[in-house]
């Protein structure tokens, strides 16, 4: 339910941003895409996971809708915790990290460039990937867990 809605708002929100965002949101999108790499490079989780609250909070801001603030603001404990999980879930080894960064240096880049569509299709295509990961996640733990009730 979370990355369906994810998929949805963060979407919408960055093909707003795209259109909207003023010089002033431009700078905090840029220290938020700063301080997001500085954590992935520290490979500090609990970092990661603020950062990357930070980083699309600060997309959803620069909308300049009030209702995409305030939805994302409102669950802002569900969206901690849900990226909390996903990061822990799917196990950011070096080269997702990469790819991680990579998806968010699109979006970043995509509203710097005021290109909507592009924005859009960029925080889509993240929450694609963070829903493959953690299916792939999941299925790996219902394997486990098959396996040792198999061999107990």
């Amino acid at each position: 339910d979370v990355l369906e809605f994810r998929h949805l708002i963060e979407g919408s929100a960055a093909e707003l941003a795209a259109r909207r965002a003023t010089e002033g949101d431009l700078e905090r999108l840029e220290q938020a895409y700063v301080k997001l790499d500085a954590a992935y490079g520290e490979n500090d989780r609990s970092a990661q996971v603020a950062a990357d609250v930070a980083f699309h909070l600060t997309i959803a801001e620069s909308a300049h809708n009030v209702l995409f603030g305030h939805l994302l603001g409102s669950v802002l404990r569900l969206l901690h915790e849900h990226v909390r999980r996903s990061l822990r879930d799917i196990a950011v080894s070096p080269e997702t990290g990469r790819q991680l960064m990579a998806q968010h240096r699109a979006i970043h880049d995509a509203i710097r460039a005021h290109e909507p569509e592009t924005a859009r299709l960029a925080a889509q295509t993240h929450i694609d990937f963070v829903r493959q990961r953690l299916d792939e996640a999941a299925d790996s733990e219902q394997r486990q867990q098959r396996s040792l009730r198999h061999f107990s």
